[in-house]
């Protein structure tokens, strides 16, 4: 007697296809965020933290006019970052039925 093996959907090339998955629910996408958020904010500061190391001027050369402008960049692209979250919020682009900044507990 031959035994039948299961055979699995494939798609046009040939892969195995997965089932679909189900929709996450909001805790879910808010709990995706909290640690995606937590992990590159981390490595931001990190990053930062490294040009702060630079402020040793018996090491390098530098004057007012660099400072400003590292601030000036730095400032810039944290307020385009948040302006962009804040605007997926306003168009309704986020799960998060939130209108004000609270920090969670």
């Amino acid at each position: 007697m031959a035994t039948e093996t299961a055979v699995k959907p494939t798609d046009n090339k040939g892969t195995d296809k997965a089932a679909p998955k189900a929709k996450a629910t909001d805790a879910e996408k808010r709990d995706k965020f909290r640690q995606l958020v937590g992990n590159r904010v981390s490595k931001s500061l990190a990053a930062i933290k490294t040009v702060g190391s630079l402020a040793n001027p018996t090491a390098y050369v530098y004057n007012v006019a660099d400072v400003e402008f590292i601030r000036r960049t730095l400032v810039t692209r944290v307020n385009e970052v948040c302006d962009r979250l804040a605007d997926a919020l306003k168009a309704g682009k986020a799960a998060s039925k939130q209108t004000e900044f609270v920090l969670p507990e």
